[in-house]
């Protein structure tokens, strides 16, 4: 899958609305709201937000979270995933917003209710008037996108804007330690590996969301076993940073760019994936995984 030509493009820094997070005893909320890469017509946008709520072993999420959308203007998609880690678990949903009515239309607002175990109540977090919290973050443009803009602009500024959201709240479960023992870095990659090939492989998911957790699983393993500043550089400076450190050979260098280029373009260029193709791409990141673990030899 050739990905060569994309990867200039997402050199391009691009703003995003910062993600707002609720604080309800032990259980945080958080959601990220960005405009997505191409309009479906004219005059009219592509939202996506990504939904996080951790909490403790007992944590409940009421499922699916409650849109309110008064105009009709809006078709939603949605995916959740759930991880347990260091004690602590994380529900995460992806919502993709089509606007279906052209002109400025209104977010829908946003509810979710949890419990952080079966005997405590429920409690909810809610996000209203998004709209304006896009615009209020600096340098924002919460308007739908222009007609005529080249789409490759638009795909690179969501790119980087949508890899800062998602390392966000991958990042959030492990903001307190837990009580058990972490895993080695490659032990944990491939059973992260394992697990969203397990319940996300297309079709039983979007392959944007799916390709997205695979490459969020393979930089923090980078940055965990080689100290890397993996999960906030964009992919040409992270493939920059991996071939300076010297703790990668050349032919793992190669496999580790042909698998973040496949996923930069089943996330932000909406290039359709097979199911194929999918497994490819997660027997990459295990492979690399395997290959640079610390029992592998390492290039001299």
């Amino acid at each position: 899958m050739p990905a060569v030509c994309l990867l200039p493009l997402l050199l391009l820094a691009a703003p995003a609305a910062d993600a707002e997070e609720r604080h309800v005893g032990d259980v945080t909320a958080r959601l990220a709201v960005h405009v997505g890469p191409q309009a479906p017509q004219p005059g009219q946008a592509l939202v996506f937000m990504t939904l996080t709520v951790t909490g403790g072993p007992g944590l409940e999420v009421e499922s699916p979270p409650r849109l309110s959308d008064a105009s009709s203007a809006w078709d939603a998609t949605r995916t959740d995933f759930e991880q347990f880690e260091d004690g602590r678990r994380t529900w995460t949903e992806f919502i993709r917003l089509r606007q279906t009515k052209p002109g400025t239309e209104p977010l829908p607002d946003v509810k979710v209710r949890f419990r952080e175990n079966t005997s405590a109540k429920w409690e909810e977090a809610e996000w209203t008037d998004l709209l304006k919290m896009m615009s209020d973050a600096p340098g924002v443009d919460a308007s739908p996108p222009v007609a005529g803009w080249p789409w490759q602009v638009e795909a690179a500024a969501a790119a980087v804007a949508l890899a800062v959201l998602l390392a966000a709240a991958w990042y959030l479960s492990r903001r307190r330690p837990g009580p058990t023992k972490p895993l080695p870095p490659d032990r944990w990659a491939l059973q992260e590996l394992a697990r969203i090939e397990q319940k996300l492989a297309p079709p039983a998911g979007p392959a944007e969301a799916y390709h997205t957790l695979l490459s969020n699983v393979v930089r923090r393993y980078i940055a965990e076993r080689f100290g890397l500043p993996a999960p906030r550089q964009t992919t040409a400076e992270f493939l920059e940073t991996v071939r300076t450190s010297g703790r990668v050979s050349a032919e793992q260098q190669t496999m580790l760019r042909d698998f973040l280029e496949r996923c930069d373009l089943a996330k932000f260029a909406n290039a359709p994936a097979s199911p194929e193709e999918c497994r490819q791409a997660a027997a990459l990141a295990r492979d690399f995984v395997q290959q640079t673990s610390a029992a592998a030899p390492q290039p001299t």
